[in-house]
């Protein structure tokens, strides 16, 4: 199909957008930008731009039949995706979902029923009743959410009756359907990531990923500060879990779309609790694209105009989690509260070899408070590595340059990673991972 001239929706506007709107370019499509953010960082250089809301359906659609818009594109955020779903509805526009679909995989409770349908295993919960009802201290530590809602927000570690049943009336506040999810608490187990691309029914990884949190003695222990793929447990996923989330994805019978999938590693096998029909935010694709030669975005672009995935999708095998052997890693910097007065140039970020993209959260003049959230996060880098060991050493490189001042020139920087903890993964990866490892 030729796309020249063609006009794309994209729904929402953030720094990882941009991503979209550079690839749509490179294919000579006209982009259009929404959401209720003036100026946000993707409407600066997309061809035109609208402040509407995503949740504002008839807006989007009446805006779409006045421009003409051929195709609807939501990519990262899990808010957008029902909307996005029934803004293609409405126009009559492919979708890579239905209704049903991104039900299921926005809404936790629904997912894990559909796990434990095709032998994918999921965090032992509970029910208010359960924690109301008894006064088992065999239960806790357990962690409450909210059912639906993101970055992180409404999340509870509690240790006895009264800190949950607190922490429940907390989180259906701040759940959009009023439902608290009450699992056990996973500790320090590792926190695993798995992407998916379904092209044609058939679904290929493209990322796997140890995704590390922040220091449970600083209040991070909710928030990933990094990612590293390919997984150190990547083996063991496709030995003991992939052919289970395989059934899964064909149970849902889904055709053409990204799907991925949080869950944490327990003993033989990986414990799942998050899905999204959507690729997870960052700026991993970005790399991805230097490292396999294949434009995700311009793959899922096609597929907002299509509905299917031909573009450059012949690299996908059951190796390309694998990465050739590269290392991709996503450093989350994070910040403690403050008004910021001076960050490092992006510029300056990138020239550090192996830096292949930046971008900051927050800018100068920006007040950051402590809310223990996703909203500590200053900075994203984005690092490719020849092996671990060169990783390692590139995150060192970053964690010197990058600085970040408050109005009394000291050091916001809070919660740094420990870049070690890479060299210790070495010893647990598989024979395949090790490839990757540098052994």
């Amino acid at each position: 199909m030729n796309f020249i001239g063609k006009k794309l929706l994209i729904m929402a506007g953030a720094s990882l957008h941009k991503k979209v709107v550079e690839a749509a370019r490179e294919m000579g499509i006209y982009t259009i930008v929404t959401d209720n953010i003036p100026n946000s960082p993707a409407k600066l250089i997309a061809d035109k731009s609208y402040d509407i809301n995503l949740s504002d359906v008839d807006g989007i659609v009446a805006m779409c039949k006045r421009e003409k818009v051929d195709a609807v594109i939501s990519v990262c955020i899990d808010f957008s995706q029902t909307y996005y779903q029934q803004v293609c509805d409405r126009l009559g526009l492919p979708c890579w979902g239905t209704e049903e679909q991104f039900r299921i995989l926005t809404h936790k409770e629904l997912f894990k029923k559909a796990c434990i349908s095709c032998g994918v295993d999921i965090i032992p919960s509970y029910s208010e009743q359960e924690i109301e009802s008894k006064d088992d201290k065999s239960i806790y530590p357990v962690l409450v959410k909210p059912s639906q809602n993101r970055g992180s927000r409404g999340i509870a570690v509690c240790n006895n009756k009264a800190e949950a049943l607190e922490a429940i009336s907390n989180a259906k506040e701040m759940s959009s359907d009023g439902i608290a999810v009450i699992e056990k608490y996973m500790g320090d187990k590792d926190d695993f990531q798995v992407t998916y691309l379904v092209v044609d029914g058939v679904p290929y990884v493209v990322r796997t990923a140890d995704r590390y949190l922040g220091a449970k003695e600083l209040g991070m222990d909710r928030v990933a500060i990094a990612l590293s793929s390919p997984s150190k447990n990547t083996e063991l996923y496709f030995n003991r879990v992939h052919s289970h989330m395989v059934d899964l994805l064909h149970s849902l019978r889904i055709e053409n779309a990204p799907v991925f999938f949080q869950g944490f590693v327990d003993g033989e096998t990986i414990r799942f609790y998050d899905p999204g029909l959507r690729f997870p935010g960052g700026d991993y694709d970005r790399i991805f694209t230097e490292v396999m030669g294949m434009n995700l975005m311009k793959s899922l672009i096609e597929l907002a105009f299509t509905g299917k995935m031909s573009f450059q999708n012949k690299v996908l095998s059951e190796k390309t989690a694998y990465l050739n052997g590269k290392v991709i890693f996503t450093l989350h910097s994070t910040v403690k509260e403050g008004t910021i007065s001076y960050e490092t140039p992006v510029d300056e970020l990138v020239a550090i070899n192996g830096v292949k993209y930046a971008t900051y959260r927050h800018a100068v003049g920006d007040t950051v408070g402590m809310t223990y959230n996703v909203n500590q996060r200053i900075a994203e880098v984005n690092i490719l590595g020849d092996s671990i060991e060169d990783t390692v050493h590139i995150i060192h490189d970053v964690q010197k340059k990058l600085s970040v001042l408050d109005e009394r020139g000291q050091d916001m920087i809070f919660c740094e990673f420990d870049a070690n903890k890479l060299m210790e993964s070495r010893n647990q990866m598989g024979s395949e991972g090790k490839k990757y490892a540098g052994d």
